[in-house]
């Protein structure tokens, strides 16, 4: 009978060691996890913000690219793909065009 409590005993001591350990582990994982978000908060306050206005020179020539440029003067648009022309020679560029206009 006593031999029965010790196991007893013994099983109820492992059981409560097992669940506790396990309890400091999650709490302590919880502890480091709070820790991380709070740096990361922290540093996206303290992180300047710097907005500059762009450059409306810089905003035209965007502009312009995304329009794209006129044919130029030995350019030709055959078939929506620019082809140089020098006398009887023809020239592909690989650019691709649309009417007058060299397309970006």
């Amino acid at each position: 009978m006593r031999d029965g409590l010790f196991v007893f005993a013994g099983f109820a001591l492992l059981s409560v060691t097992y669940v506790g350990y396990g309890e400091f582990q999650r709490s302590r994982d919880i502890a480091s996890a709070s820790a991380a978000v709070q740096q990361i908060a922290d540093q996206g306050r303290s992180a300047p913000v710097w907005s500059a206005q762009p450059d409306p020179r810089v905003a035209a020539e965007r502009a312009q690219a995304r329009r794209g440029r006129p044919v130029g003067g030995d350019e030709r648009c055959v078939g929506g793909r620019v082809v140089v022309a020098r006398g009887s020679e023809y020239t592909g560029t690989g650019l691709v065009c649309s009417g007058s206009m060299v397309l970006p």
